[in-house]
């Protein structure tokens, strides 16, 4: 369970800038993860502004940011992006809602990926412990978490 786990919204609610950003990140290659963080910052801007922090698409945005500086490799930057929003949707959503279980495994990759093995492991068992409760032990959601 060490994987990412990104959601993200359906494709009809993505804002025109995420989209972009998006392409630029699945391509993988390091001058297309700067653009993709340009496009991504300029999303996070707007969403701040007119949606608010607590907003769906804006923590969905500070998640792929976080998720775009694990792929290079600048872990205090994912780490700082995930907890942020960790913290947006423990307050919106609650800790038992699978959404933050989501952020929880993606914190727990970025430890795993600095070498910090006890509190990836935390992170990843709590994850786990969400989606289980939340789907069962025989839906697909669980059987990702155990990867």
């Amino acid at each position: 369970f060490f994987f990412l786990m990104i959601r993200r919204p359906p494709r009809s609610t993505q804002s025109r800038s995420s989209a972009a950003s998006d392409v630029y990140k699945r391509q993988g290659i390091n001058a297309e993860y700067t653009k993709a963080l340009d496009y991504y910052n300029r999303c996070e801007t707007i969403q701040k502004t007119s949606l608010g922090e607590s907003h769906p698409e804006y923590v969905s945005t500070l998640n792929k940011i976080g998720s775009v500086y694990s792929s290079i490799g600048e872990h205090m930057k994912a780490l700082d992006y995930h907890l942020r929003c960790e913290a947006n949707i423990k307050t919106s959503l609650g800790e038992s809602h699978p959404e933050y279980a989501y952020i929880l495994g993606n914190i727990g990759n970025v430890y795993r990926q600095k070498g910090e093995y006890t509190k990836a492991l935390d992170y990843c068992l709590r994850c786990e412990a969400i989606i289980k409760t939340s789907f069962g032990e025989s839906h697909p959601e669980y059987a990702k978490t155990l990867l």
